[in-house]
């Protein structure tokens, strides 16, 4: 499975992030560790339809825990952090395509 990421746009800078699911928690976890930062893939279901896995994330404010729903960003410096799960669409969002500029008359050979 190949995991996807998508630009995301806060208030004040583009981040890459990805959702947190009981399918994708290994590769987000190695995602993050194949940056150099530190990620433990712990803890297991305590029943069905309990989600028990999570991924803790060293970031400069300390250990920080992602869970199932959640969503993890990557900042323009590298940084990995979370993001709560509602939190995430009030506070970022996919940047909008560039409009197409279109042609100027006379842009053509022979103008």
């Amino acid at each position: 499975m190949t995991l996807d990421t998508k630009k995301y746009v806060p208030v004040h800078a583009e981040v890459d992030a990805v959702q947190v699911t009981a399918d994708n928690v290994a590769e987000v976890a190695a995602w993050i560790t194949a940056s150099g930062q530190h990620a433990l893939v712990v803890g297991v279901a305590a029943k069905v339809g309990l989600a028990g896995e999570y991924i803790d994330i060293e970031t400069r404010e300390g250990m920080r825990r992602a869970v199932i729903g959640d969503w993890v960003a990557r900042d323009s410096a590298g940084e990995f952090y979370p993001v709560p799960g509602p939190v995430f669409p009030r506070r970022l969002q996919e940047p909008a395509d560039p409009p197409e500029e279109p042609e100027e008359p006379g842009d053509g050979e022979g103008a």
